[in-house]
């Protein structure tokens, strides 16, 4: 048995050196053409030529190294392009959070300072309720505007001639045009016209002065009043931006304070809105400070690193483009077969995609932000959005690299497997969710205060499937009428019973069951494959493990087939490279007959976890009609127990890895990695 096991091992070792020795028509130079010369190949050399460039193709990094050495240049730019991508990010956040945080304290500053009797801590809006605290507030308003100078601690100037009339400010209310109710008798009329009344303030320093004190004489019409709307625009500049050695910028605030009436409930609310524009700052000058380039020559390079990698990239989809065109074309050519469109695809590389679109957000992105930083654009989000998805799709790229070692590929495989049917599962949940999100919206809006949009119920019910706010999302239903409260305890508790306890438990089990198939597909599977068959797989102890598929006999006991490695004696089709082929024989007994397997002898050399395997192996392969499956396993040599003859169609062996997903019908004759491991 030693001896057999030698010479399987060397069997095994000359084929990998045949296939990864270089030649001259060998490699990524091979695939922009399918010839050879004037003169076209002979059928076979012509085969072994394709098979060697579809070896190539498929090959890792490390592979294409040693077969030719040829350097990893596509991982070497990756790993670089990872590292400035980061450090451009990184630039980018600070910059950008530098500028939030500056729009947000200017914010709260104009709250304080606008606003009469504002509390930042208190979860309710701010309101007011009579006549007089309209008139106290705008009037209060528009005093702070004009003494801005003597009260705030910040450095503000006014922006002169944007309100009406040329002012700094407008004070303006919205009312209907004709509007009588009267409750009593009920009734009203109202002419639904809007009409704008405005004025116009301007503060003392200015040479429109007079109009200081227009805002005095501002009569409110309560009974038909919409909203009041005062608006102005103040200019302030970021000097925190010195820190991280740039130029600070210039921004000009846009402020605008709303008394909103349109309920005519009683309650007036009063919303602040502050809008900022960036501008470049007129005449920069920094003392001890010169002109520094240093971050455009940055973004410069990252734009030209990410440019060769897209063109990389690029070049490489448009070779296995090509290379799956010679491939097609041979096997319509020469062996009248159709490819289907799954094995065309297996050309098409997903990660290239995805670092192409990586490197365009990320080219896009920076040219956004050398504009920013030349304060000729100031679009500060959509350039965050366009580099933050792209640097995660530059780290995302990185387990392409990782999935090429079995111990750290297994969540990418697992993810590869469970994604069909998650996708489906998710479709089908969908379908409950939004029925729930639109009956709580439309049910439970009026009542409770996570219920008020659409968007706050679904970010409701997604907190409560991960156990989030379930007690304060009973207690904050009001309980002003008694059938909505009931209807709303349904609600909740069969949505958290059935989404918690059914669907997100049936969520992980998809999940684990994909992990745990590809760990028993891994525990069956630990070493390299057999030479001259797609099925075989050769573990640590010299066995071979094929499937023989006869799909041209209907299954009764006298034809059902079994497969066993023929002798040396029986009259056999030659196959290249071997001296044994697979072929079916009558079964000898009843079982055999059934589909079920022979019994097991102590020259089988089987142990119980082997027997296990293989009736978990069997079960995978239910009966058909007329196809017939059973397995062969055998001690012998790979030369003797995994070769396989060229069946005709219909006739085969199923390849490699697919133990537990059964033959593929169109993977069986056309998938170019058979053709590169095992032959056609």
């Amino acid at each position: 048995m030693a001896a057999v096991d030698g010479s399987c091992i060397n069997h095994v070792n000359s084929e990998k050196e045949r296939l990864l020795s270089a030649v001259s028509y060998y490699g990524s130079s091979d695939l922009s053409s399918s010839d050879q010369g004037d003169v076209p190949l002979p059928s076979e050399q012509e085969e072994e030529a394709l098979r060697r460039k579809l070896k190539y193709f498929f090959m890792s990094p490390c592979d294409k190294y040693h077969a030719k050495g040829r350097k990893p240049f596509k991982l070497l730019l990756q790993m670089l392009k990872i590292v400035i991508v980061t450090a451009q990010l990184v630039l980018f956040g600070l910059s950008n959070q530098m500028v939030v945080i500056f729009k947000e304290e200017n914010t709260a500053t104009f709250k304080h300072l606008f606003l009469r009797d504002y509390d930042e801590g208190s979860d309710e809006p701010l309101a007011v309720y009579t006549q007089g605290d309209v008139y106290e507030h705008i009037n209060y308003t528009v005093e702070q505007y004009l003494a801005l100078a003597e009260t705030t601690v910040g450095r503000y100037a006014y922006v002169y001639g944007v309100g009406v009339n040329g002012s700094a400010l407008s004070l303006c209310q919205q009312y209907y045009k004709r509007g009588h109710i009267d409750p009593a008798n009920d009734t009203f009329n109202i002419d639904p016209h809007v009409v704008t009344d405005c004025v116009g303030v301007t503060p003392q320093s200015s040479p429109f002065s007079t109009l200081s004190s227009a805002y005095r004489n501002f009569t409110i019409k309560f009974h038909k009043l919409i909203n009041v709307t005062i608006q102005f625009q103040l200019k302030a500049i970021n000097l925190q931006s010195i820190i991280n050695n740039e130029i600070p910028d210039c921004y000009t605030f846009i402020v605008t304070i709303v008394l909103d009436n349109k309920a005519h409930s009683g309650k007036v609310k009063i919303t602040l809105d502050n809008h900022a524009s960036i501008t470049e700052c007129k005449d920069p000058s920094i003392s001890g400070r010169a002109e520094n380039y240093t971050r455009v020559s940055f973004d410069v390079a990252v734009g030209l690193v990410c440019l060769m990698s897209l063109l990389l990239c690029g070049r490489s989809i448009v070779r296995g483009v090509i290379l799956q065109r010679d491939f097609v074309l041979y096997f319509r050519e020469r062996l009248g077969r159709s490819v289907c469109w799954g094995d065309r695809m297996e050309f098409i590389n997903g990660w290239y995609i995805l670092l192409i679109i990586s490197d365009a957000l990320t080219i896009a992105g920076t040219i956004m932000k050398i504009g920013i930083e030349s304060k000729n654009l100031s679009s500060y989000d959509e350039c965050g959005i366009l580099l933050g998805t792209s640097t995660l799709l530059v780290w995302v790229g990185v387990i392409r690299y990782l999935s090429f070692f079995q111990k750290y590929n297994i969540l990418i495989i697992t993810l590869r497997a469970a994604f069909p049917n998650v996708i489906r599962f998710c479709c089908c949940v969908a379908v409950i969710y939004l029925g729930y999100c639109f009956c709580g919206w439309i049910v439970l809006g009026p009542y409770h205060v996570k219920f008020r949009s659409l968007s706050m119920v679904s970010e409701c019910l997604f907190s409560l499937i991960n156990g989030d706010d379930m007690f304060v999302t009973f207690t904050g239903m009001q309980e002003s009428s008694t059938l909505v409260w009931v209807f709303s305890q349904v609600y909740l508790y069969t949505f958290i019973s059935l989404f918690i306890y059914m669907v997100l438990s049936l969520f992980i089990a998809l999940i684990t069951g994909a992990y745990e198939t590809i760990k028993v597909r891994r525990l069956r599977c630990p070493v390299p494959t057999c030479r001259y068959s797609r099925a075989g797989r050769l573990d640590k102890s010299g066995v071979c493990v094929c499937v023989c598929v006869n799909s041209t006999r209907p299954r009764s006991p006298s034809t059902s087939p079994t497969c066993t490695p023929s002798s040396p004696s029986a009259p056999t089709r030659p196959v290249r490279g071997s001296s044994a082929a697979w072929r079916p024989r009558p079964a000898p007994s009843s079982a055999a007959a059934t589909g079920a397997l022979p019994r097991e002898t102590a020259s089988s050399r089987f142990s119980f976890s082997r027997r296990r395997e293989r009736r978990f192996f069997m079960s995978r392969f239910p009966a058909e009609p007329l196809r017939t499956r059973t397995s062969c396993w055998s001690t012998r040599a790979p030369a003797e127990c995994c070769t396989r003859d060229r069946t005709p169609r219909g006739t085969g062996v199923t390849r490699t890895g697919d133990h537990l997903q059964g033959p593929h019908p169109c993977r069986q004759y056309s998938d170019p990695i058979l053709l590169a491991v095992g032959g056609l």
